[in-house]
């Protein structure tokens, strides 16, 4: 199974055209497997960290699931400890601070 991440969301020189994917264009099909990144949902924001719409998301993924295809769903979130991106690894107190107990725990909860 070939994969790829926002297949249908946008592509060279193209975003939320349908029927549109750039695998589609190089071998005559739709990816087996799309992922998609829920990174950001926890702000609230409209957009993912790959600027995709989340109602957009929602309806590309029922699209594919429609063509027999597999979604897989990321979720890269912010750093709860830093506030810093999901790649913010200048802590050591980020695990200890979202389990119960912890100072961020609550925040990280609300979240989920």
């Amino acid at each position: 199974m070939f994969g790829h991440q926002d297949d249908t969301a946008y592509g060279i020189a193209w975003k939320y055209e349908k029927g549109q994917s750039d695998v589609k264009k190089v071998t005559g099909d739709y990816p087996a497997v799309c992922g998609w990144d829920v990174g950001h949902i926890e702000l609230r924001d409209s957009a993912n960290i790959d600027n995709v719409l989340f109602s957009k998301m929602k309806d590309l993924m029922i699209e594919n699931y429609s063509r027999g295809g597999v979604n897989t769903v990321s979720w890269h979130l912010r750093n709860p400890y830093t506030d810093g991106s999901a790649w913010d690894v200048s802590s050591d107190e980020v695990v200890k601070s979202i389990i119960p107990g912890g100072n961020m725990h609550e925040k990280f909860t609300q979240w989920l």
